[in-house]
């Protein structure tokens, strides 16, 4: 009989298991529910369960409300309790925390985590949660985790698969105050991303692009993946619904053609303006080389509008990646310029400036002292640098 039990709890984490990834949050959740129940009858460790329980029930409290991430947090209190020499539990307390708004009750859950076992993915949660204390919101997204897990046809499956080989990163930065918040690169999912800014209760005033890219800006992948007929949802349906794009000017007519974007609709930026939203200060760093108007945007913590912790950051979309940059052999990208934008722009904020880059190519964050270390940013010629790509 227990091992009939045992298969019916393994069964139903299993469906459970395929149910969240496929974003049916709430067939996963009561399925998870089924194998608790199950494990408590057979005395098994059931801590696992209650983590997935959780996690499945926050997704669904980014949508429905207060109510039903409180059940999340119950979920995260029973994990703990059956386990609690394990950092997961805290984590996912943590994260209901966060999806609640109450800051510092994430902030101790993701260092009560964090005691258990160091981890970076939850240091930047961490930090993350002690920014937004302060007004200052700000959320990675990475596709085929928290995006791009909700097909509704065969068409969404087709594009989220692709989504998750690509691992884009998508920003959401906002005041807390104002509770008005812009997008970095919305591509992917723009209704998943939307799910996430209703979630927290943030109107969304603006779309950023770092770069026209497809990945980066939605529309028609470029050959052979435009013979697939699929259209990625990005910043045309954001324009389309009223919402302005801010690109480098050098950038603009590509995303207005590529993108079917309307003129009207887009503002074009030069090196070192501003946008703002809130309180909140996006200085745009013009760095072409992967594209002709690539940029990054710059928060300065030590000024006012910056980050709450005073370190500052950059969102470097294709730019910089931990230890490599942007691709350097496509039609219009410009190796030599790329030399310029690393070694005259980025290599010149300070070391403990955090980077988040555009893919998880190599990590989700590393800081501008790290790559003048041992990444892109250490000190090279331009006769070295052309040297060293003149295979591309």
């Amino acid at each position: 009989m227990d091992n009939l039990q045992r298969l019916s709890m393994e069964e139903a984490k299993d469906k459970g298991t395929k149910a969240f990834q496929s974003g049916d949050f709430n067939s996963a959740e009561k399925l998870y529910g089924e194998a608790v129940e199950t494990g408590l009858k057979l005395g098994a460790d059931v801590s696992a369960l209650y983590s997935n329980r959780s996690v499945a029930l926050l997704r669904l409290g980014e949508t429905l409300g207060t109510q039903t991430l409180r059940l999340a947090l119950a979920e995260a209190e029973k994990c703990i309790a059956a386990k609690p020499d394990w950092n997961k539990g805290y984590f996912r307390k943590g994260e209901v925390y966060f999806a609640l708004r109450e800051y510092e009750n994430a902030v101790a859950a993701y260092q009560q985590s964090l005691d258990k076992m160091p981890d970076p993915h939850i240091q930047q949660r961490f930090e993350e949660a002690r920014q937004a204390i302060s007004g200052f919101y700000f959320r990675q997204l990475l596709a085929g985790k928290e995006l791009c897990t909700k097909p509704k046809s065969p068409e969404d499956q087709q594009v989220f698969a692709f989504a998750s080989q690509m691992a884009n990163y998508i920003y959401i930065v906002g005041d807390m105050h104002t509770k008005e918040c812009m997008v970095v690169d919305a591509a992917w999912d723009v209704m998943g991303i939307l799910r996430v800014i209703k979630g927290m209760k943030l109107k969304l005033v603006g779309a950023v692009v770092t770069h026209y890219h497809f990945d980066h800006t939605g529309g028609v992948p470029p050959p052979p993946y435009d013979s697939t007929g699929i259209r990625v949802s990005g910043i045309k349906d954001l324009a389309d619904a009223g919402i302005p794009v801010y690109v480098n000017k050098c950038d603009a007519e590509a995303v207005e053609k590529k993108n079917e974007v309307p003129r009207e609709c887009i503002n074009a930026l030069e090196h070192g303006d501003v946008i703002t939203v809130g309180k909140i200060r996006m200085q745009t760093l013009h760095t072409p080389g992967h594209t002709p108007g690539s940029m990054c945007l710059y928060i300065d913590g030590s000024k006012d509008g910056g980050t709450a912790d005073g370190n500052g950051m950059l969102i470097s979309g294709d730019t910089l990646f931990p230890g490599s940059c942007g691709r350097l052999d496509l039609p219009d990208s410009d190796c030599g310029k790329m030399h310029g934008s690393l070694q005259m722009t980025l290599a010149t904020l300070p070391d403990i400036v955090r980077v988040y880059p555009g893919h998880n190519y190599g990590g989700s964050v590393t800081t501008i002292g790290a790559e003048k270390r041992s990444g892109l940013l250490k000190t090279i010629t331009k006769t070295q640098w052309m040297n060293m790509h003149s295979q591309l």
